[in-house]
């Protein structure tokens, strides 16, 4: 999608790990995290496939899930339903 930027040569999982540990976070909370976001986000399934190959709904959830890895107070999201199938949509908004 326009304007989502991803390290797409990463999976699902090392994405999140890469970002959980830019952020500070030790490595067990971030797995932890991970799963956990995954897991809601319905992306446990294709933790291991790179970015790349992610269609657009899945792009969307796994950004979303590196944004909300290190538990911000305060999220802005910017259209974030663009381009999105309706379950994916369903699920963003559940988180």
């Amino acid at each position: 999608p326009e304007g989502l930027r991803l390290f797409e040569r990463l999976s699902g999982r090392e994405l999140l790990a890469y970002n959980g540990r830019l952020r500070g976070l030790p490595g067990d909370e971030v797995d932890k995290r991970a799963t956990q976001l995954l897991d809601v986000l319905d992306l446990a399934g294709s933790q291991h496939k790179l970015v790349v190959d992610y269609s657009t709904g899945m792009r969307k959830k796994i950004g979303l899930a590196a944004a909300l890895l290190h538990n911000p107070e305060v999220l802005f999201l910017d259209e974030p339903f663009e381009g999105v199938d309706p379950v994916s949509a369903q699920t963003i908004r559940g988180v």
